[in-house]
């Protein structure tokens, strides 16, 4: 194992994927797991660039927004705020989503639209933050117009599939969706061990009421997982293990807040975070309607564009703060999303990265 990373490290990209493949299947679990986050950090010291984190004043507009383009992989879009559960692993237990239907203004949502035209932009939108799309049918209105204008993109959501019907997924087809992730839940104080059983047994009755025949899939980090027939749409249901997969949302869930974070994190470097309000941040566990997260936010659409809010100073700032290993503070203080590796190896190849690139 401690031998492996500085030899893979030298082999050309594509014998890695194989390499990586054929050693998965035969270490432990958890021995894969640290092989995943190793590989991951080292991907990422590969991306790091100057203009992640100082774009000087002469640089053509022109090479920011080819940046841009080869760098912005996720947008989530949330197209409204009403949610009809209050979950405790979710901030909807201590803000009120439940008593106002707060809409994103349609020009703010097509003029975020109109400029990732101009980047022919092919990555992933999410319409959904912390909300439930379907709770409202502007989605299929929303989901058309970004299709028309962006036909290379991934289009989805999450949703908790309270109004998900066979009628509604055949108007999302026909509107061009490319998925669905449908996450259902269980009692999480029952006994552990029977967690499984539970999921399995809640993907069943959700199923059941749906009208469909689920096509069982093997869980990927979920507790149980099936898959939604006879769509174009890749839809998929899953139960999600929140024991063991829950995160503090910022530090505003402390039940789910653990060690100081370590761990570098992609996100701010290639994924932009949009509330029905406007306000941008850099990461899908932040809000701009918590208090403790307003110093994160990135900018608002409302008076800025994507590309400004991207190379803003506070975006700036924020990479810088999150592009090594060592312990993060504020609202990533104790954060386990999309960790990577943090030993002492990691942090000597992303301070060489960081070494190259003077920041």
């Amino acid at each position: 194992m401690k031998t492996l990373f500085p030899v893979y490290s030298q082999i050309k990209p594509s014998v890695q994927q194989k390499l990586y493949q054929f050693f998965k299947a035969f270490y432990p679990k958890d021995e894969r797991q640290n092989m995943d986050k190793y590989f991951r950090l080292e991907k990422f010291s590969k991306l790091l660039h100057p203009l992640h984190f100082n774009q000087p004043p002469q640089v053509n507009p022109e090479t920011l927004k080819s940046f841009l383009k080869s760098q912005l992989v996720e947008l989530e879009i949330e197209t409204h705020a009403y949610c009809n559960r209050t979950c405790n692993f979710c901030p909807n237990s201590i803000i009120d989503r439940l008593n106002k239907q707060q809409v994103m203004d349609v020009h703010v949502f097509e003029h975020m639209i109109d400029e990732l035209k101009t980047i022919d932009y092919s990555g992933t939108i999410k319409f959904h933050r912390y909300n439930e799309p379907l709770s409202n049918d502007l989605i299929f209105d929303r989901i058309a117009y970004a299709r028309k204008h962006l036909p290379k993109a991934s289009l989805g959501f999450h949703s908790n599939g309270d109004f998900l019907t066979l009628e509604k997924l055949a108007r999302l087809e026909e509107v061009g969706t490319t998925f669905i992730r449908v996450s259902l839940y269980i009692n999480y104080k029952n006994d552990e061990k029977n967690h499984k059983a539970f999921a399995e047994k809640q993907i069943e009755h959700f199923f059941k009421k749906l009208g469909a025949v689920p096509i069982p899939l093997i869980p990927s980090g979920s507790l149980a997982a099936a898959r939604i027939p006879n769509t174009s749409i890749d839809a998929i249901v899953f139960v999600a293990d929140i024991v063991h997969k829950g995160n503090d949302r910022g530090g505003a869930l402390k039940q789910f807040s653990h060690e100081v974070r370590h761990s570098p994190c992609v996100s701010p470097f290639g994924r932009l975070f949009i509330d029905w309000s406007g306000d941008v941040l850099p990461c899908c566990n932040l809000r701009g309607d918590i208090k403790e997260h307003q110093s994160s936010i990135l900018g608002n659409v409302k008076n800025s564009s994507l590309q400004e809010i991207y190379f803003s100073s506070t975006s700036n700032q924020m990479r810088k703060w999150l592009a090594d290993v060592s312990p993060k503070g504020g609202v990533c203080s104790t954060c386990t999303f999309d960790l990577m590796c943090d030993n002492s190896k990691a942090k000597r190849l992303l301070d060489k990265a960081i070494a190259i690139l003077e920041i």
